[in-house]
């Protein structure tokens, strides 16, 4: 399978933008949760709503997220299946290599 050049650099942008720690918390706590607000994903990240707003920012600027204002709220929930499958599957992969040795768990998490 060939890839141009453009493509992937779209996918090593998306791939960046969850290779961070908050970010990749953001986005299984809306797999979770459907929905959230910067007032509620704040306290369960334990940073600030302005960095939790940095974060959104960056993951809805890739695509990841979708929001929607509800009075003085603005919900964010993931855009779409696909990434949803996406997470899905690198928990998967990980959660076996794990388990069959494959993948050391980092000891510094």
């Amino acid at each position: 399978m060939e890839i141009g050049e453009e493509e992937l650099g779209r996918i090593l942008n998306v791939l960046s933008a969850i290779t961070d720690k908050t970010r990749m918390k953001i986005l299984f706590l809306l797999m979770e949760n459907e929905k959230m607000c910067i007032c509620e994903l704040s306290p369960l990240l334990g940073i600030t709503r302005s960095a939790v707003s940095q974060h959104l920012s960056i993951l809805k600027e890739m695509s990841l997220l979708s929001s929607r204002k509800d009075g003085k709220f603005v919900y964010y929930s993931i855009k779409n299946k696909n990434i949803r499958k996406l997470l899905l599957s690198f928990k998967e992969f990980i959660r076996k290599e794990v388990k069959d040795g494959g993948i050391k768990t980092n000891k510094n998490d």
